[in-house]
């Protein structure tokens, strides 16, 4: 078959196969959030620290006490809106963020340990601002503070189509003069697949 073209690049559709033309999605298939739910932990012995990690998801400058080191990264312009709950019985001062992370680096000791368990999470973008807000409360009061762990979330959103939340969760129980024991039992596995479904 001849095609009346001379420039292959402006090719009209009817002349392309079909399988070769791109998928036409409607504008609200367009809008329709990808899944991604990906969750790590916060360890010394990969060089990470629970205080740079939440400097780095609030946009804010945090001294670490432990080591000295400041965390600035108050110039990240994708963050908007952070937030942290705390479960009953918490120290009203870890409202603050720097408070709570430095006392959660504080309580550990050893050169390897695991600070903080760090979640990165899609948000739908087919809901507005407040509802992404409300959903993410929702979820870590479910899912986090009513089992008494401390909690900060940021979501971020570049106006890319990809809006996401980075959640910082602390690895020990609390009570009103800080944090005591680890819980193992929030490493279970069972726990991450109930919080991906």
């Amino acid at each position: 078959m001849s095609i009346p073209c001379d420039n292959i690049f402006e090719l009209n559709e009817q002349y392309v196969p079909e399988h070769f033309q791109k998928i036409k999605i409607t504008e609200e298939e367009a809008k329709i959030a990808i899944y991604h739910f990906s969750v790590k932990i916060v360890s010394r012995s990969a060089g990470a620290s629970c205080v740079a990690k939440a400097a780095y998801i609030a946009g804010e400058k945090i001294k670490n006490e432990r080591d000295g080191v400041t965390h600035d990264y108050h110039r990240k312009h994708e963050v908007v809106h952070k937030e942290i709950l705390l479960p009953a019985g918490a120290p009203e001062q870890f409202r603050e963020r720097a408070v709570l992370w430095n006392a959660a680096e504080q309580k550990e000791n050893r050169k390897n340990s695991q600070t903080a368990r760090s979640i990165d999470a899609a948000l739908p973008r087919e809901i507005s601002r407040e509802e992404q807000i409300d959903l993410v409360r929702k979820f870590i009061v479910q899912n986090f503070t009513s089992m008494g762990m401390c909690a900060e979330f940021s979501i971020h959103d570049r106006q890319d189509g990809n809006p996401h939340v980075h959640i910082l969760l602390t690895t020990r129980r609390v009570n009103a003069n800080g944090f005591t024991t680890k819980d193992r039992s929030w490493n279970d596995k069972a726990l991450l697949e109930q919080w991906r479904e």
